[in-house]
């Protein structure tokens, strides 16, 4: 075993110190995980997410819009939009992860019974900055989609064009409550508006998640079980000195 030597029982003992290594080399380097925890932390970095859900319904539009609205209530900073139609409606909302995952547990265990197909269609949990400053829920009148193409297999870029839909659609509203913006765009910008025959596509399209399907992937963040060594080995500034 290599022998090393006991630099703070020398200087104890009277020694000049000589060949001390400072503290800052005593301590072992935070893991590239840690470091980017402590980052977070001393930033106060916000993780968002986004969430899009959809679903066909049979119902009455404002009872549909009043209940929407009260499972979104005192939820935070939860921003966005929800989009009710005659047979279809949507909901795109922003927030913290957990709060997404919040919120999509409440619809599922509020709503289940009420909506047709209820499907989470996107789900992003590192989103850099919000499209919508508050939220807002309307009954809408959509004018319908002509020629929409819907793909019978791979829905992805359709769901995606949805979601960025979705996305100009905050940026169109701006500063304003979502509320009062609706109206005027409904009325003047209405290819802003994800259509009814769009949304029942992909609420009846397999590519979409069910609940279940949500719940099995996303239900639980995860957790990295060891940050240390086990994910970025390094060893002992100071034993690498003393060799």
């Amino acid at each position: 075993m290599a022998e090393t030597t006991d630099y703070a029982g020398a200087e104890a003992e009277g020694g000049d110190g000589a060949g001390k290594l400072p503290p800052s080399a005593m301590v072992k380097p935070l893991s590239l995980p840690d470091n980017l925890l402590e980052l977070t932390r001393q930033k106060e970095v916000t993780i968002l997410a986004r969430v899009m859900l959809v679903a066909t319904h049979s119902g009455a539009q404002d009872e549909l819009v009043r209940e929407i609205e009260t499972l979104c209530e005192g939820r935070g900073t939860v921003t966005g939009v929800g989009l009710v139609m005659r047979q279809a409606c949507m909901l795109f909302c922003e927030g913290r992860s957990e709060a997404m995952r919040d919120l999509v547990l409440a619809f599922k265990s509020n709503l289940t019974a009420k909506l047709d197909d209820l499907r989470v269609a996107a789900f992003c949990d590192d989103v850099p900055s919000r499209s919508y400053s508050s939220f807002g829920v309307m009954a809408v009148n959509v004018p319908k989609e002509a020629n929409l193409e819907v793909p019978e297999e791979n829905m992805t870029k359709f769901i995606f064009e949805s979601y960025q839909r979705c996305t100009l659609l905050g940026k169109e509203v701006g500063s304003r409550e979502v509320s009062s913006a609706l109206g005027a765009i409904q009325e003047k910008q209405p290819a802003l508006l994800v259509s009814s025959e769009r949304i029942a596509a992909i609420a009846t399209h397999n590519d979409a998640m069910t609940m279940d399907d949500f719940f099995d992937l996303h239900g639980r963040p995860a957790q990295p079980e060891s940050l240390g060594d086990t994910i970025w080995p390094m060893q002992d500034i100071a034993v690498d000195l003393l060799r």
